[in-house]
């Protein structure tokens, strides 16, 4: 886990936590108080605060907690104990995050017990102490020039860099790339394609071709319908009411870059939604992000033909089902879903 940079200032009557986690997961907020202690996770963030005085436990209803998505932040608002107390070290980074234990205040150490065997008390001191792993200080982050950005970007627009290096630990091997700050964008459809070769299994795909399996089969023909992916169900509406918004200052790339970029990642889509009979499972995510050049290697395409090859050759080379009638019957879909699409004005 990531530990987020943060803020703490106070008044009379509480704490005002600011942390700064723009890539965290909204739909995994959690955070606790109580005691000496605050906790907060949102993955890939996680933060533990230490304090010398006391913060009233969560659930007390004084605390408050704000999202600002222009800024990525939360502002957490977490009440005293006592009032007009003034909490002290608020600016001691190491010791908040990782206090000694010779100073963490603790129950137990008002308390000796006498004729006890060592083991037995190495058991209870760790009783409770399931959350005070590390943690290292985090460092501000280092602005990247727009030639950087230009060179080595990614993300909506490639106008990220910076972010695959610090999460890698978390996300694995969703992303195949290994290091996009050091490939330069024309560079990565290229190595892509080797990658791609290299993954490319004969055996595999000449099974599936050529004694397809009667559920193989039976996806292949399986009657496409328009309607579950052009209608915007109730809980479509709450998905988009609740989507953040992001601000973008500069875009190097064209529309239609980003639009061909896009095309990739419905192709992905579509694929697992009909493999999976026009529902999505826990490896859904997976096989999206895998069979789409614009999210597992970052791809800018100069062609709609590059990005058609590319997406066609992946799904033969990754994922369950490795078919080329298949391929196109999903190709087939995105040309339908496209030719229904309601012209922009």
């Amino acid at each position: 886990m990531l530990t987020p940079v943060f803020w703490i200032t106070q008044d009379d009557d509480s704490l005002l936590i600011r942390i700064r986690a723009p890539h965290g997961n909204l739909g995994e907020l959690d955070y606790d108080h109580g005691e000496y202690m605050f906790v907060f996770t949102c993955p890939p963030y996680f933060l533990r605060l230490h304090f010398k005085q006391m913060v009233e436990e969560y659930g007390s209803g004084n605390g408050k907690v704000e999202w600002n998505s222009d800024e990525g932040e939360f502002h957490i608002r977490v009440p005293k104990i006592h009032k007009f107390e003034h909490f002290t070290n608020l600016d001691m980074i190491t010791e908040l995050l990782n206090p000694s234990t010779a100073t963490q205040p603790h129950g137990r150490a008002l308390v000796e017990e006498i004729e006890e065997d060592s083991e037995e008390e190495d058991v209870e001191d760790s009783e409770g102490n399931e959350f005070l792993v590390d943690q290292e200080i985090p460092s501000a982050e280092t602005p990247k020039s727009d030639t950087e950005i230009k060179k080595f970007g990614y993300g909506f627009g490639w106008t990220k860099i910076g972010i695959i290096e610090r999460l890698r630990g978390e996300i694995g091997n969703l992303v195949d790339i290994q290091n996009p700050e050091d490939v330069e964008i024309q560079m990565r459809l290229e190595e892509m394609m080797k990658s791609d070769w290299e993954a490319f299994d004969e055996g595999r795909y000449l099974a599936d071709t050529l004694e397809p399996e009667e559920e193989l089969l039976s996806l292949i023909s399986a009657p496409f319908s328009m309607s579950q992916f052009l209608e915007i169900t109730e809980e479509d509406r709450m998905k988009l009411k609740d989507l953040r918004k992001t601000k973008i200052s500069k875009i190097w790339a064209t529309n239609e870059e980003i639009g061909i970029s896009l095309l990739a990642i419905l192709y992905g889509y579509l694929y697992d939604q009909r493999v999976n009979q026009w529902e999505s499972n826990c490896e859904s995510g997976w096989t999206v992000a895998k069979l789409s050049p614009s999210l597992s290697y970052f791809v800018k395409f100069g062609s709609v033909r590059e990005c058609v090859i590319s997406s066609i050759r992946r799904s033969i080379c990754y994922p369950l089902y490795r078919n080329l009638c298949l391929s196109l019957r999903i190709l087939k879909d995105l040309l339908q879903i496209l030719s229904s699409a309601h012209p922009t004005t």
